[in-house]
């Protein structure tokens, strides 16, 4: 009887292991989404697999969306499809103001996460709103000075410096201005019209674009004064290209592919420059931080949807992709900034294995200080439309900046009235 009983038991068991769900519990099943290049992708993947290997109870599977990203995200959310975490940039205040992600703040508490300490006070500000946080920054850095060694010290000029004041920047960029109509002709600078940087101008030059009580503040004398000052660049002192002039040196011709070609002795962009730049043969280059010691911070953060049935497990994937292991893998790829300040101090950042010449990768560490936080509040991408759209004259060296302002000023002031 006993022999009997201990074979029922036995074939019990078979059973209950070739039965999913009995003997083992599944796997929660979420989704992460994320934009990128292809190498971005590859970064992502390898971290959503390490989480996964590590996990007994939680399963990752990504959703790469490489186009219209904040179109398609915006959309998920409307329909109620939305991912359970997801890669947000300045859209991220939009999506909190309606209700769209999930507020932090105890999760983070409870987890004894001191986020002003692991990622900096800018990196906060931009996926705060209203008082909560609403994700934690997974790729950091902000907008830093390329700029062509040999171009420099063909035309004997000093290398740049945080020291630098926007005087110095002009005559630097005077002194390495080819006198030349020719196509193939050295300029000074080359500047492009998104966002970070027509708002580091701004913000360098003493002005907002809003102020700390949260008004627009646009049309102002000292934003006056910058604008003019990025428009005389290509007006008067022509060290900048006019968006013709860029076109007509070749079908495709962009700030990019001008430093990249030598064209160009500075450039501003972010971290995403050194993989562009790191192979570029005969090209010797380097960074600096801006000379107006005001640095747009731009970046990504985890972020978890406020629709997901499983916001704790939701967490665990967030707390896992910005911790110190998760991180280092960005680093290591050369892919972003990671914006954890542990990996961004580390070996792994500062002395990377990829490079085979020594880069100045401290900028950014050196920049954390002169970093801001942009205003992304839920009108933010009206509001940048709107400086994109009326900013167009400024880059061809043209336009009363006074004028420009008080219809910028007039415009977000409707945007946000139509809210």
């Amino acid at each position: 009887m006993k022999r009997l009983t201990a074979i029922l038991l036995s074939l019990v068991l078979l059973m209950a292991l070739a039965v999913p769900g009995v003997a083992e519990t599944a796997k929660i099943e979420l989704t992460l989404s994320h934009w990128g290049s292809t190498a971005d992708a590859e970064v992502y993947q390898a971290r959503v697999d390490l989480f996964n290997a590590q996990s007994d109870t939680i399963h990752v599977t990504i959703n790469y969306i490489p186009e219209d990203y904040a179109t398609k995200i915006t959309s998920m959310m409307s329909s109620g499809t939305a991912p359970d975490v997801m890669v947000v940039a300045e859209e991220a205040n939009s999506f909190a103001y309606r209700g769209q992600l999930l507020p932090l703040n105890d999760y983070l508490s409870e987890a004894g996460i001191d986020l002003v300490a692991s990622v900096g006070q800018a990196c906060v500000d931009a996926y705060s709103y209203d008082g909560s946080i609403y994700g934690i920054a997974d790729r950091a850095g902000c907008s830093v000075l390329y700029y062509n060694k040999d171009l420099f010290d063909a035309a004997n000029v000093a290398y740049p410096t945080i020291d630098w004041t926007r005087d110095d920047f002009l005559a630097a960029a005077q002194a390495l201005t080819e006198e030349s109509d020719s196509a193939d002709k050295v300029w000074g600078y080359v500047q492009e019209d998104w966002w970070p940087y027509w708002m580091s101008w701004i913000y360098g030059g003493g002005g907002c674009v809003v102020d700390e009580e949260g008004n627009i503040a646009v049309n102002s004398p000292e934003n006056v004064a910058s604008l003019t000052f990025m428009r005389d660049l290509v007006g008067e002192y022509g060290v900048t290209p006019t968006r013709s002039q860029l076109a007509s040196i070749g079908t495709g011709a962009t700030a990019s592919s001008l430093f990249a070609s030598g064209k160009a002795a500075m450039y501003c962009t972010g971290a995403w420059g050194i993989a562009s730049f790191k192979d570029v043969e005969g090209l010797n280059w380097d960074m600096a931080p801006l000379w107006d010691k005001a640095a747009p911070a731009f970046g990504s953060a985890i972020c978890i949807s406020s629709s997901t049935p499983y916001p704790d497990e939701a967490f665990e994937v967030a707390k896992f992709m910005t911790s110190v292991d998760a991180q280092s893998m960005i680093a290591q790829a050369c892919e972003d900034v990671p914006a954890n300040l542990e990996v961004l101090n580390s070996d792994d950042f500062l002395k990377a294995a990829w490079s085979d010449r020594e880069i100045n990768m401290n900028v950014f560490v050196d920049s954390v200080d002169i970093t801001f936080a942009p205003p992304t509040t839920p009108e933010w991408a009206s509001w940048t439309a709107v400086w994109g759209e009326l900013l167009d004259p400024i880059y061809d060296g043209e336009g009363d900046p006074a004028a420009i302002l008080e219809e910028i000023q007039a415009q977000m002031q409707q945007v946000r009235d139509d809210l």
